[in-house]
């Protein structure tokens, strides 16, 4: 059992500062998903893309200036760094040639733990800020994070079209019947485990453990706003802006304060990094940031209204499936859908690099918390 410091048990910690934690992890949840709405309801799918394009794509590179950037973490995960760059890339083309619906959903999938893996590591920070060491606290968010993720995945409207799709696709045809047990079977699980969650809670805040509510509010907005999107949406091109929105300029935020204060205690090794991420270059920052999706956007050679459309028709592969009343893709969604690969499938590098330079239980990680 964690062991209080002081008198308070109730222990408000903050990953950056009270103003900061509202604007960027309480609020922002809240302000992609009213963006998220109306631009499906103003904007054209391209336009709505764009915007996911200016967040997801620069979001991507604070995860260089954090893993090449930085020398001390050059010199550790040298092997991966390279050895990643090179598998994934020839991931990557495989898949755009072959199965790029696959690789979408495989992009997709990892997008999934990614977020999930992100949202479980705040909610890390903020207890560690709060001074709570208990594993088992740990273990159990981030069973929670799992099970919330998954049941999101397999019982929502906006996810169960595509995985049915693809089923079908791939020769595993599923009834009504089936959809509806893995839909009982995933909210029963998820019942059943928020249930033990917070009755474990309870009972550790009994037993004179200290808790951080900040963490517990910050896991409640976010996936309260995930499912809304899920439940009441049928775009899945609205799901990814809501997404990019919250986890994107979230990662962007914490990531800047990260290296500030990294850079700072690195003797002059960070040279360049300390002086992008200098409290009074703010914007040579943001700078950086646009420079980067500018120069992703003419890598592709064209300009993105026309990136994809008769390139790859994605609606024609899946047609209609009688059996369980799925209608056929529409040239739309066909269009969102390689939208969505054209924004998912280049990130994959950055996904791979966060899935090991972020570990909140280590020692080098936490001074710079």
């Amino acid at each position: 059992m964690d062991v209080p410091h002081d008198n308070s048990r109730l222990r408000f910690a903050y990953i950056v500062g009270p103003r900061a934690d509202v604007i960027w992890f309480l609020g922002l949840p809240f302000a992609a998903l009213a963006l998220a709405f109306a631009g499906r309801a103003w904007m054209s799918a391209v336009a709505v893309a764009s915007i996911a394009l200016w967040v997801d794509v620069p979001h991507q590179i604070v995860t260089l200036f954090r893993t090449w950037g930085v020398a001390d973490d050059r010199r550790r995960f040298r092997v991966q760094l390279i050895a990643g760059l090179l598998v994934i890339s020839a991931i990557i083309a495989g898949g755009l040639a072959w199965a790029p619906l696959s690789l979408l959903l495989l992009s997709t999938l990892w997008n999934h733990q990614h977020q999930l893996m992100q949202l479980h590591g705040f909610a890390r920070i903020y207890d560690f800020k709060a001074g709570v060491r208990d594993n088992s606290v740990g273990k159990r968010d981030q069973a929670l994070a799992w099970i919330l993720y998954g049941n999101l995945f397999l019982s929502s409207p906006l996810f169960t079209s595509y995985w049915l799709r693809e089923s079908y696709r791939l020769g595993l045809p599923l009834t009504a019947f089936d959809v509806n047990m893995i839909h009982g079977l995933a909210w029963t699980i998820t019942i059943a485990f928020s249930g033990f969650y917070v009755v474990m809670t309870i009972k550790r805040f009994k037993n004179g453990a200290v808790l951080n509510p900040l963490k517990y509010l910050y896991i409640l907005i976010n996936y309260s706003v995930l499912y809304f999107v899920c439940w009441q949406s049928s775009s899945l091109l609205m799901y990814g802006i809501t997404n990019v929105l919250m986890h994107g300029i979230q990662y962007v935020v914490f990531v800047f304060y990260y290296l500030q204060r990294s850079s700072s205690k690195a003797n002059g090794k960070d040279r360049l990094v300390h002086w992008i991420v200098n409290p009074g270059n703010g914007v040579v920052f943001v700078c950086v940031l646009l420079f980067y999706a500018v120069l992703y956007q003419l890598m592709t050679g064209r300009p993105l209204d026309e990136l994809g459309f008769g390139a790859v028709h994605f609606a024609s592969q899946y047609e209609a499936v009688p059996e369980v009343q799925l209608r056929a893709m529409s040239v739309l969604t066909g269009k969102e859908i390689w939208l969505l690969t054209l924004l998912n499938v280049p990130g994959m590098l950055h996904l791979y690099y966060d899935s090991f330079i972020w570990k909140v239980r280590e020692g080098r990680t936490q001074e710079s918390l």
